[in-house]
């Protein structure tokens, strides 16, 4: 009956929570060791991000250019100069043309910290309108400095 199928389904959403329990505790346990050694858990996040942008997939290696400009705009003072290399050479040598657009952007970003300053990417979950607000905060930057050299 209804009443039957009602609880039936109430143990399974317990059972359910119950099996989330021990993942949230490993999760939990495993910020608090972030926490506990920042270095070796943003090196290790490095090398990651790094890993994907040599993946086949175009839509990963995009969205880790995205998600490598939200750890530069979180961590600031870290050095990502091996980044701008991987940049520069996928902005021209990226088989997909919006990665190459992107990756060009990102050394933007990564040259002039400004530029993640005043386009935070942690304010987008889109990285299509992120980058067209870098691309659009570039231009406009680029016409105040021509009008003011002029």
């Amino acid at each position: 009956t209804f009443l039957t199928f009602n609880l039936c389904q109430e143990e399974i959403i317990e059972k359910k929570n119950y099996a989330v329990l021990p993942l949230a505790c490993l999760l939990l346990a495993t910020n608090i060791q972030a926490a506990s050694y920042p270095e070796n858990y943003l090196d290790q996040a490095e090398k990651n991000y790094e890993r994907l942008l040599h993946t086949e997939n175009t839509n990963v290696r995009n969205s880790a250019i995205f998600q490598i400009l939200r750890f530069k705009a979180r961590y600031p003072d870290r050095d990502f100069s091996r980044f701008i290399k991987e940049f520069r050479k996928m902005s021209q040598e990226d088989g997909d043309f919006i990665n190459q657009i992107h990756a060009q952007l990102a050394v933007c970003c990564l040259c002039d910290c400004q530029i993640l300053k005043s386009v935070n990417p942690w304010q987008y979950k889109d990285s299509v309108i992120f980058f067209s607000e870098i691309y659009a905060y570039s231009a406009k930057t680029l016409l105040a400095n021509t009008i003011t050299d002029n």
